[in-house]
């Protein structure tokens, strides 16, 4: 397949909530309450960093998983780079189905595009959950057996829900960059940033968007609270809007976190550097903002090579 197309499934039981993830993404946020199933096979086309991204949204149904499971196998498995899988955290019934299932798919992808690489997604993950011991006992125990069932291909786990759009954005990004050389090189550069810096003791977040609101890179602080990152979420994609992005700077503020946005270029490109830190550390802003131009000068000069 050609390297500027891309094939991605998303996939997962019936409810899990494959539909709302590609809303989200689409940044379709009304929409989601008036969502049907996905009936059988459904594809849609994004246009992202100059590549033709395909979305194939398999139905969960038990009547329709036999159409692509058997019947279209080759045309479904075929040529995927990257693949997405949909687990409903908050459905616990439906853990033994759902991993059933997977196991199934696993097979297929190996099948057909073992080079494929499968992202799951643990869905519903809602803000505050993080703080039941019992979610992050399951959360353990659901990564050791999708691990196991996976192997010898290997996964990659997020946790999201519709709440924080962050979350769905950070889940898609690195399946639809595909390539993750940049991905990975930026990291490095954020982790020597971390390690070298205070200012990330105040720091929340650091995200690089691309104008397709597709996350280039990011850091966030060990055990961030993910009540002020959906309430960022939020007041971010009501600013980030066809005319704001057209600024060299955004700024605002939400009950516990300031947040700024700075606008560069790099091969003819625009990208939104943004970052958030405490309200109540604020006091430290020149510090802050000192360490951050350094950091985007370097940003800047890597993502040159890409």
């Amino acid at each position: 397949m050609d390297k500027e197309i891309m094939k991605i499934p998303i996939l997962g039981i019936q409810n899990a909530g494959k539909t709302s993830l590609i809303r989200t993404l689409q940044r379709e946020f009304n929409a989601i309450t008036k969502l049907k199933p996905t009936k059988g096979i459904e594809r849609q086309t994004l246009n992202i960093l100059d590549k033709k991204i395909i979305i194939w949204d398999l139905g969960g149904q038990a009547k329709y998983r036999d159409q692509y499971l058997d019947k279209k196998a080759e045309l479904v498995f075929s040529d995927i780079d990257q693949a997405l899988y949909v687990i409903d955290i908050q459905d616990q019934d439906s853990f033994e189905d759902s991993i059933n299932y997977f196991t199934e798919i696993k097979n297929r992808i190996s099948d057909y595009s073992p080079e494929a690489k499968i992202h799951i997604l643990i869905h519903k993950f809602d803000p505050n959950m993080e703080q039941d011991p019992i979610n992050m006992k399951m959360l353990e125990v659901l990564k050791q057996k999708f691990t196991e069932i996976a192997a010898p291909l290997k996964i990659i786990l997020y946790h999201t829900t519709i709440f924080n759009p962050i979350s769905v954005i950070h889940a898609f990004s690195k399946p639809i960059l595909g390539n993750s050389t940049l991905y990975d090189n930026l990291g490095i550069l954020f982790d020597d940033f971390r390690n070298k810096n205070q200012s990330t003791q105040i720091l929340d977040f650091i995200i690089i968007f691309s104008e397709d609101l597709i996350e280039i890179a990011s850091y966030f602080k060990p055990g961030i609270n993910q009540i002020k990152l959906r309430d960022v979420a939020h007041n971010l994609f009501q600013k980030f809007t066809k005319k704001t992005m057209a600024l060299k700077e955004i700024k605002f503020q939400t009950d516990f976190t300031m947040v700024e946005m700075k606008q560069f270029s790099s091969n003819n490109r625009r990208f939104y550097f943004t970052y958030g830190y405490d309200v109540e550390n604020s006091s430290n802003i020149d510090t802050i903002r000192e360490d951050i131009a350094g950091l985007l000068e370097a940003v800047e000069k890597l993502m040159i090579y890409f």
